[in-house]
């Protein structure tokens, strides 16, 4: 079987589970590093982790607009296995701006994801690199690695 068609037949698997069959799925994926990779550059620009009644859904939504709808289906391609539904175009209107068109999908809940939404949280000896100006992504970045477990 080639690496297209593991990749297709375990996405569409992961389509059709509900209830306890999608719990026992859930239980055997884990972030790859690749995902971990993209994850943590996404989230410190491109997707966000939503809240539930101020707490956390250990879930990722990944939106862009309309005009980038190739970058959110090579995210979403990326993050297949933690995907149930494929992205979606959503109509915004309002919010003093023009009525515009997203491109969105989110990830399942998982606890994968619970690290990366305690990362918007540094512990408290970890102080900005830059307090003058902007420090960037790029410094951002440098404090994560350094206080990721999984290392940098």
């Amino acid at each position: 079987m080639t690496q297209l068609n593991k990749l297709t037949s375990q996405l569409d698997i992961s389509k059709t589970l509900k209830g306890s069959a999608l719990r026992e799925y859930k239980q055997k994926i884990n972030l790859n590093p690749m995902q971990r990779e993209v994850l943590v550059g996404t989230l410190l620009g491109d997707a966000s982790m939503p809240l539930q009644r101020g707490n956390p859904r250990l879930n990722v939504l990944f939106a862009q607009t309309i005009v980038r709808a190739d970058y959110i289906q090579h995210l979403y391609s990326v993050f297949y296995n933690f995907v149930g539904t494929p992205p979606r175009v959503k109509n915004i209107r309002g919010g003093g701006a023009r009525d515009r068109k997203c491109m969105w999908f989110q990830t399942y809940s998982h606890p994968e994801f619970k690290f990366y939404d305690e990362m918007g949280t540094a512990p408290p000896s970890i102080q900005p690199m830059n307090t003058k100006g902007y420090a960037g992504k790029n410094e951002f970045l440098k404090i994560f690695m350094n206080y990721s477990p999984q290392g940098g």
